[in-house]
């Protein structure tokens, strides 16, 4: 699920090859394509390229194949013979190696130096420049584990985090030779890293969330992280996704859905701030959410800001084969709006994502002293005065 940053899209992938285009605003389908992969390689990972100006949209699915498609706005069903267009092809990662948890075809696109960062079963990651259609470096992740997260620094490109199924966290610096790129190895997670993100604006955190709920804000020239917290006691339910905002200190999360008693399913969204990781913080707000399987949805909560009512049909519900999260969930990059679908319902909900006013201290005045004029000591005068 991506926002583009300028337009009004939003870009949902099925389980299986279907690619779908949403005008998030008036909550309606602009497009849909088949996004001709084999049966059984699911799309792991989506991007778009060269966001503001022709833009195109690149797909990436687990049999280690990426696809640019261009047009892809155009809904062929509504105009024959001008749908999407195939505008090139090539395979990321030949030398998949496969596991018992596998995370397929994971990229990463830097804008600034036209390069896709290429990962996922693999021991390499992969840096392609995308205009050429040549592999410039294989760089090895040092790791037994696949990538299942990568983020960049794409003011510069030079840095790229990746999260490993194994809990591991590892920065890298492509100006080093590729086998000593590996500057920092974290190993504070114990289970898969789900998300692994590098703010490219505002205060530029760097913050990792893995499946048991452990979330971690980092330095990169740290040993170790600088806050944590565990967000499956608030969230109340197992995670199941997360996202960070570009600009501010937002953070986002889903639990996986489960049955209640009255036979409907629920599942919780929380919204919390960088600044503020305590599990008993007020900065937290929590979005219940109850799902009639047999008909429309409802949120349980009053405050909930929701831009499209019913929400905007998304294309599969099954779990993945590549990743142990049910939906998924979204920031746009400039502005304080969230996507996320998380239940069997198939629709996505938006909520707008003002952040909350910062806990007032509690004010202590001190109290007044007199303040003795120096008359008094020698004639019993009156004080002229008060201080602090």
């Amino acid at each position: 699920m991506h926002f583009h940053p300028y337009e009004k899209h939003l870009l949902t992938c099925s389980e299986q090859d279907t690619v779908s285009l949403w005008d998030w605003e008036d909550s309606r389908l602009i497009s849909r394509f088949n996004n001709g992969n084999p049966a059984l390689s699911n799309i792991t990972s989506a991007a778009f390229v060269n966001a503001e100006m022709d833009t195109l949209l690149l797909i990436a699915s687990a049999d280690g194949e990426v696809r640019v498609w261009r047009n892809y706005e155009r809904d062929y069903l509504l105009n024959p013979g001008s749908g999407p267009e195939l505008a090139s092809s090539f395979r990321a990662l030949p030398d998949l190696i496969r596991s018992r948890k596998p995370s397929g075809l994971v990229v990463d696109y830097q804008q600034l130096t036209k390069v896709v960062l290429a990962a996922g079963d693999s021991r390499v990651i992969r840096v392609w420049n995308v205009h050429r259609e040549l592999c410039e470096s294989d760089i090895p992740t040092h790791t037994s584990s696949c990538v299942t997260s990568l983020s960049s620094d794409l003011n510069v490109g030079h840095i790229f985090v990746a999260g490993f199924g194994d809990g591991t966290v590892g920065v890298y610096d492509r100006r080093q030779p590729a086998k000593a790129s590996l500057v920092r190895l974290w190993e504070e997670h114990q289970t898969w890293v789900q998300t692994v993100h590098m703010q490219r604006y505002g205060t530029r955190e760097l913050a990792s969330v893995s499946m048991d709920g452990e979330v971690r804000l980092w330095d990169i020239r740290g040993r170790r992280s600088i806050a944590q917290m565990n967000v499956s006691a608030p969230l109340k339910g197992r995670l199941s996704c997360a996202a960070v905002h570009d600009r501010g200190p937002l953070l986002a999360f889903t639990s996986q859905a489960r049955q209640t008693k009255s036979g409907l399913l629920s599942y919780n969204v929380l919204l919390a701030n960088m600044k503020h990781l305590d599990p008993t913080s007020k900065q937290l707000q929590l979005i219940p959410r109850t799902i009639n399987i047999a008909g429309p949805s409802q949120h349980s909560s009053s405050t909930s800001s929701i831009i499209s009512g019913g929400g905007v049909i998304f294309d599969d519900s099954m779990p993945s084969a590549y990743t142990p999260a049910m939906g998924a969930i979204g920031f746009h990059p400039h502005l304080p709006l969230l996507a996320y679908s998380a239940g069997p319902d198939r629709s996505i909900d938006f909520r707008k994502c003002e952040e909350p006013p910062p806990e007032e201290p509690e004010v202590r005045i001190p109290a007044l002293t007199p303040l003795v004029d120096e008359s008094s000591s020698n004639g019993g005068g009156r004080s002229g005065g008060w201080h602090w």
